[in-house]
């Protein structure tokens, strides 16, 4: 048995450029941009795709029908349930987050300057008047005593305290700036 492989020629077509570009770029851009009916087809379906859907697109799931038995349906997870019991008991047992009396509130800010590290303000050259002023602007705008009184936690109220400076310096002009 001969097998002979034949060459077939194919010919490609000769391609003629109609336009030829002049080198004005307003003109030569008049022919290479598509034309208007294309420029308006391809704007409306950009709108199209970039507008919200009209239709709602359904869940790619298998219909309950064609599913197994779900032998979990009816049965609760204990874990979940211990979990919720902890935190609701927790809750409970937590203080009440009440507004504090103005002694409450001197006490409040007077243990602040005692336990938490105020250095950052003296570095913008507050004294005791202006560490002073900058706590009750505090206390006003975040209500620290409200929230931090009965369960005092320094690394948050320090946080909270650094978070009200960075507005209390846009609005009051400090000499360490």
């Amino acid at each position: 048995m001969n097998v002979v492989l034949l060459r077939a020629e194919t010919l490609i077509p000769e391609v003629k450029i109609e336009y030829k570009p002049s080198g004005n770029l307003e003109r030569d851009n008049k022919h290479m941009s598509d034309s208007r009916k294309v420029a308006k087809l391809k704007s409306s379906m950009e709108e199209y795709i970039k507008a919200p859907m009209s239709v709602p697109i359904p869940k790619n799931e298998v219909p309950k029908t064609f599913q197994g038995h779900d032998f979990n349906a009816g049965q609760v997870n204990v874990i979940k349930v211990i979990g919720e019991a902890v935190r609701l008991i927790k809750k409970a047992s937590a203080p009440k987050i009440t507004a504090p009396t103005f002694g409450e509130t001197q006490d409040f800010l007077s243990r602040v300057k005692k336990e938490i590290d105020l250095t950052f303000l003296t570095k913008y050259g507050m004294n005791e008047e202006g560490i002073d002023h900058f706590l009750y602007y505090a206390e006003r705008v975040n209500h620290l005593s409200k929230r931090f009184r009965k369960t005092f936690k320094p690394l948050e109220i320090e946080y909270e305290l650094k978070t009200a400076f960075v507005e209390y310096s846009k609005l009051n002009k400090l000499s360490g700036e």
